[in-house]
């Protein structure tokens, strides 16, 4: 089992801490494992050690003690929610698994590639413009010195003659008359010659649309030529503005309310400078389970029956250029009684899907297949 401290108060308020070890020293020392600028703690004033029972806080003997929940106490036996308190800072306690800590990671380090393709990016783009600039005030003096040659063509009004069997007569046009002085019978058509072939072209006749009053079955689908609802492959606009920066799942234990409980923190990033309306942003997220046959032996992949969202999730206020968004979905299963020769469904995974103005922005789904497999209709 691993433990995570959020800090929620102090000079490091917002910052997470992975307690991985069996035992680690919190203070303001140098010796200290975790160690915080907060002038009313001791250099060394608690050790937290991790073990299978749980997480264990001891006091130092130092002259501030502990507060945990807002009581004082030299030790305690800490579970997931929990709350200390030393010097100004204060801690949340969170219980997780390996797999969630590794997501995390992850995370980061897909933002630190991100980071370093955009300043790629940028380089080559400034690199494509001063060689462009360049080409430009090396070629500026040639371009400027070069004139066009006027073509005189005056010196000959004649029209060439044309072949044979054309005309009756070659026709001299002037270039300078007047049309009272053009006879109807000097132009005559040219002849067909029996070569030339009229092909015709035959008529395409459109059907009229049929039409028909029956009633339609909504177990049989929908009827033909009505769109369905977007599922959860449709496609991805070429230059999405809204992305899915990160994904970070949570897993918690059960208690005297729930089996299991599960959240989901999306965070959305912005790429376009322009005003985003935050009341057209929708994010659709879906848990699915697998639930057992009466063998007890296959499952199937089904959209979940749990305490899930049964609705899009909204963001607060406004969006501001260059500021991440996030919204938590929870999956929670209750407590219930457990029933003989029965299985509980099983959680399986989840699928997202960022919406703008009905218009898919972005997709994920853990396990990657789960887009593929499962459509997911829209709330309107």
């Amino acid at each position: 089992m691993l433990y995570r401290l959020v800090i929620l108060s102090g000079p490091h308020s917002g910052q997470q801490i992975t307690v991985d070890k069996t035992s680690t020293t919190i203070g303001s020392g140098p010796g200290c494992a975790i160690r915080i600028a907060d002038d009313e703690m001791a250099n060394q004033h608690v050790r937290l050690e991790s073990s299978q029972k749980g997480l264990f806080i001891r006091d130092l003997g130092t002259m501030h003690k502990i507060l945990v929940n807002h009581h004082q106490a030299e030790e305690y036996w800490l579970k997931h929610g929990d709350e200390f308190e030393i010097g100004r800072t204060r801690f949340l306690v969170q219980a997780t698994v390996r797999a969630e800590i590794d997501s995390t990671s992850a995370a980061a380090a897909r933002e630190a590639r991100d980071k370093a393709q955009r300043r790629r990016d940028i380089l080559y783009r400034m690199s494509v413009i001063a060689g462009t600039a360049a080409v430009f005030y090396y070629a500026w003096p040639h371009i400027r010195n070069f004139t066009v040659k006027n073509y005189d063509d005056s010196s000959s009004n004649a029209v060439p003659s044309v072949a044979d069997g054309d005309l009756k007569a070659p026709v001299k046009v002037s270039t300078n008359f007047t049309p009272s002085a053009v006879k109807p019978e000097t132009i005559r058509p040219t002849p067909v010659s029996p070569t030339n072939q009229v092909v015709a072209i035959p008529t395409v006749k459109v059907p009229a649309p049929t039409t028909t009053n029956a009633t339609h079955n909504p177990t049989q689908g929908p009827p033909a030529g009505v769109r369905t609802m977007p599922s959860p492959t449709d496609s991805i606009p070429t230059t999405p503005f809204i992305k899915i920066d990160s994904v970070d799942p949570n897993k918690f234990h059960g208690t005297d309310t729930f089996d299991e409980m599960r959240t989901l923190t999306v965070t959305l990033r912005r790429d376009t400078p322009a005003k985003i309306d935050i009341d057209a942003l929708a994010v659709e997220v879906r848990f699915f389970d697998t639930v057992f046959d009466k063998d007890l032996v296959e499952g199937k992949v089904e959209p979940s029956r749990m305490q899930v969202p049964d609705k899009p999730l909204k963001a607060d206020g406004p969006w501001a250029s260059g500021e991440k968004k996030s919204v938590t979905a929870t999956y929670v299963v209750p407590k219930v009684p457990k029933t003989d020769g029965t299985r509980r469904p099983a959680y399986y995974g989840y699928t997202i899907r960022v919406l703008y103005a009905g218009k898919v922005q972005d997709q994920a789904s853990r396990p990657a297949d789960l887009l593929k497999n499962h459509r997911q209709s829209r709330t309107n």
